[in-house]
């Protein structure tokens, strides 16, 4: 028989994991499955961790890993990946925002051959500066990437163990699932759902989002080296244009004095310091701008090349920890 594990990410969700687990049992457990729910524990500290043993003390399908500090989001899906033995691989949030409800619609699109099931938002229970600052990303991600994946599709999805064993092979520090996700490609459906607004303050902090934003971005796209490059050459042809338009435009008032060209050059010949300035700002403001794009690609050479682990696992219940999982 199939069996599926549903990987869940969470830090800080004491409150909602035993409803996220009722809610997930009752989804799968009509569909037949065998499966198991991998709660990862990054890093909380409330009392999240003592309540997902609570719930494994009276269902030993609840397992969970604890990574020994908060590593963020993309780590804490890695160790879950690492650690399902599903045949297929559910991969949502613990904190209800993604409904378990939709499971079996998505079950039912693996079950029918698709490879990877999306489970796309009809709408974001977020305000509008954030909505508005997400769809901007992701539409600024898709055409410097030219990847094809969607703004309305979140972490929320279903993966075949082809896909997960094919995720898994990519041992990159800094990770954007949703990325990686469409880079693998494989056969891929979607279900739709309407995502409600949660209350109080989002788990994801602006400078993460930010921090996110710019592994997407510098991990899938070359795109930002060569806008410096471009940059670069517009700035050198416009100077050069403006050169070459007060040399000659100094020649035709030296010649002819008392003519338009003399008077326009008298008038706008921009000479003195504060052409000078002028010039000098601009040319250094796209000089730091170029070296500041290289200086994000270095920063991400010099961590892939020092082999850091993206995550370490402190403790874990109800699964083994091979000895090449205990650093991610």
């Amino acid at each position: 028989m199939p069996t599926l594990s549903i990987v869940a990410p969470a830090y800080n969700e004491a409150e909602l994991v035993g409803e996220f687990v009722r809610r997930v049992r009752t989804a799968v457990e009509p569909t037949g499955l065998d499966f198991e729910i991998v709660l990862v524990d990054d890093g909380s500290r409330d009392e999240m961790y003592g309540r997902i043993e609570a719930l494994h003390a009276g269902d030993h399908r609840v397992k969970a890993v604890r990574l020994s500090r908060n590593f963020g989001q993309e780590a804490a899906i890695q160790a879950g990946l690492q650690f399902a033995s599903g045949d297929a691989v559910v991969l949502m949030d613990a904190d209800l925002q993604d409904p378990p409800e939709l499971l079996p619609e998505m079950i039912a699109k693996w079950k029918e051959g698709v490879r990877v099931v999306l489970a796309e938002r009809m709408s974001r229970g977020e305000s509008w500066p954030r909505r508005t600052a997400t769809r901007l990303f992701h539409w600024l991600f898709r055409r410097l990437s030219r990847s094809e994946e969607r703004g309305d599709v979140g972490l929320f999805s279903l993966v075949d163990r082809r896909v997960v064993d094919t995720l898994r092979q990519m041992p990159e520090r800094h990770r954007y699932l949703r990325g990686l996700r469409a880079y693998v490609g494989f056969s891929r459906a979607s279900v739709s759902y309407e995502r409600p607004r949660r209350e109080g303050q989002p788990r994801q902090s602006l400078g993460k989002l930010i921090r996110l934003a710019a592994d997407s971005l510098f991990s899938f796209s070359s795109v930002p080296l060569r806008m410096s490059l471009f940059m670069g050459l517009i700035v050198s042809a416009l100077c050069m244009s403006y050169a070459l338009f007060l040399v000659v435009l100094r020649i035709l008032s030296l010649c002819f004095p008392d003519s338009p060209f003399g008077q326009f050059e008298e008038a706008y010949g921009f000479t003195g310091f504060t052409t000078i300035a002028v010039a000098i700002l601009f040319l250094g403001g796209v000089q730091l701008i170029a070296i500041g794009i290289i200086g994000e690609y270095l920063g991400r050479i010099y961590e892939e090349v020092k082999r850091r682990p993206n995550y370490v696992v402190e403790r874990t219940l109800g699964l083994e920890v091979p000895a090449d999982q205990q650093r991610g």
